[in-house]
Order: C-alpha cells, then sequence, then structure tokens
C-alpha cells in the first residue's frame, strides 16, 4: 500500500531505561475460521492473537474467564457481524517482544472456512502497574472525535485519516503502519518528519487531532500534512500501532524515500526497536489495530 501526503506531520520521541523481567515461550495454535467472508491475512492475525493469548492466560491466568470483540463488518454492501479479537487488557500478562512468528500452509476445511497453524516466538510479563486510561480514536474523512470514528476497521482508497488523542498525564506519543504485504514496510507517521526535535509531547488533559492542518498546534501549524490512505490491491490490509508512555523515547531509525512518503524502515527492525523499547519501559503502552483498505466498488 502507498500513502500520498497532502498534509503530513510525524512525532518522535526519547528512551528510558529499567528493563523488567520476562520469560521467553513459544506459542502455537491451530485456528479454524467461523466466518467464510474472513481472508487468509485476518486468519493469520486472529490465529497469532488466539496463540499469544492463550499462553498469556495459561501463564498468568485472566481477569475474566473469556472475552471477544464483535465488529460489524461492511461486505459488498451489506453487513455482518464477526468475532474479531480477546482483549488483551483483560489477561494478567502481556506479550512486550516478538522473536519470529511462522505460518503452516492456508488450507479450508469442507465448507471453505480457512484453517491456519502458527508458532510464535516471543517474551511475555505479568502486568504488574496499572495502565494508563488514554483515549486514542482513528477517525476517517474528518476531525470529530464522535462522527469520523472509523468504524468496522475500514477505508477506501483515498480516504483521509486522524488521530484524536488525549491522556490523563502527559506523555509521549508514536504512530507506524505496517503494509501486511511480502515488504512488510513500516512507515512511522509520528512523531511528525519535519519536526526538528524528534519528540511528540503530549499535554496531561488536552485533547489533539493529527493530520489536521487546520486543528493542528501552532508549533506543529508549519509541518503539518494531510495524510490519506491508498491501496494497491482492490483491498489491501494494514496494522496501525499507537505507542504511548509518560517517560520519554526516541523513534525508530527510520529513513526518508521521498516528500511524499513518511520516512520507513524494515519490519524486522521495527519489531527489533518496539522490542528493545518496552523491555525497558514497561509503562509503554502499544495499541495494534488491523484496517482493511479497499478500492471504491
Amino acid at each position: 500500500m502507498r500513502y500520498y501526503l497532502l498534509s503530513f506531520l510525524l512525532l518522535l520521541c526519547v528512551c528510558p531505561a529499567g528493563a523488567q523481567k520476562g520469560k521467553k515461550v513459544t506459542a502455537t495454535y491451530h485456528y479454524v475460521s467461523n466466518n467464510a467472508n474472513e481472508s487468509p491475512s485476518e486468519a493469520k492475525e486472529r490465529a497469532v492473537m488466539l496463540a499469544r493469548t492463550q499462553v498469556l492466560s495459561q501463564e498468568y491466568g485472566t481477569i475474566i474467564s473469556s472475552v471477544s470483540i464483535d465488529v460489524n463488518k461492511a461486505v459488498n454492501d451489506s453487513t455482518t457481524n464477526e468475532f474479531f479479537s480477546l482483549d488483551a487488557s483483560e489477561i494478567k500478562g502481556e506479550w512486550y517482544e516478538t522473536i519470529s512468528t511462522k505460518f503452516g500452509k492456508i488450507e479450508y476445511d469442507e465448507r471453505g472456512f480457512i484453517i491456519v497453524d502458527v508458532e510464535t516466538k516471543g517474551w511475555i510479563r505479568p502486568i504488574e502497574t496499572q495502565q494508563i486510561d488514554i483515549d486514542a480514536r482513528i477517525l476517517c474523512n474528518g476531525t470529530d472525535p464522535e462522527r469520523n470514528l472509523l468504524r468496522k476497521a475500514f477505508f477506501q482508497d483515498r480516504d483521509n485519516i486522524y488521530l484524536y488523542f488525549k491522556s490523563p498525564v502527559e506523555g509521549y506519543l508514536a504512530m507506524y503502519i505496517v503494509d501486511n504485504d511480502e515488504s512488510m514496510t513500516v512507515q512511522c507517521l509520528l512523531p511528525y518528519a519535519r519536526q526538528t526535535d524528534g519528540i511528540c509531547h503530549v499535554v496531561a488533559n488536552k485533547e489533539y487531532t493529527f493530520f489536521s492542518k487546520t486543528l493542528a498546534e501552532d508549533v506543529y501549524a508549519q509541518v503539518t500534512r494531510q495524510l490519506v490512505m491508498r491501496c494497491r490491491n482492490d483491498v489491501d490490509y494494514n496494522h496501525i500501532y499507537i505507542l504511548f508512555s509518560p517517560r520519554p523515547f526516541t523513534k525508530s531509525n527510520d529513513m526518508e524515500v521521498n516528500d511524499n512518503l513518511p520516512p520507513q524502515l524494515p519490519y524486522k527492525k521495527f519489531q527489533e526497536w518496539l522490542g528493545r523499547n518496552r523491555r525497558r519501559d514497561p509503562q509503554m503502552q502499544v495499541q495494534k489495530v488491523m484496517v482493511e483498505i479497499a478500492k471504491p466498488k
């Protein structure tokens, strides 16, 4: 997937010390879809999530026995309701660094539903600190945090994307997007690329709308550009990572490609950078959202 910037902004952050003990684990899962409309990318995503959730609940237990989230999804002008994810915040541990993830061959059962096996290795740890109640909302084609809230995790080609953010404490913010194709390219959306200090500092109890030139803070007014979602195929899948910590951290060591694209880096390098930061900073929160970008019918 490509992105073209009409008005774009990027944020940086600065690194702490103080690692928290963790445990290296291998998680496996045999996933059988229950939805005929599920794509291979969505099935792989769920298989990984379920494998990690299973090993975390076995190791640390859960606050409640099971959690599922239903999402309304638009398919060819009709709406279906489907299982989307487990809420990892209900588990007493977190998967904070990935070492490797391997998938078996995609197969289909007699109903035509996807079957996928996954093995993922990484580091886990108990959740010992209280999570900060941040409010991060991805917005589509508008900046009203209620009316333009991204629903169904769905964009159309050339839709505008914005980020609404508010925290009860001051801290530091970053946002990345992963192109879920063979290249697995990662682009840094925040901190803004043209900021010389490379820090995205947010004040407590203040509402921010990123990627909006109209609502940009004075300090960001000259560097803010609007961000447009693009897709190469009829349908593309991307992962958006929103990172927040009350402790300063530096952005990844990415590089500028051209003026029309955010800075980028390989997925492996991004995961290594993210893992290092989460090892050192147990207060860092990571929200990951899988989104679909489709060409208009």
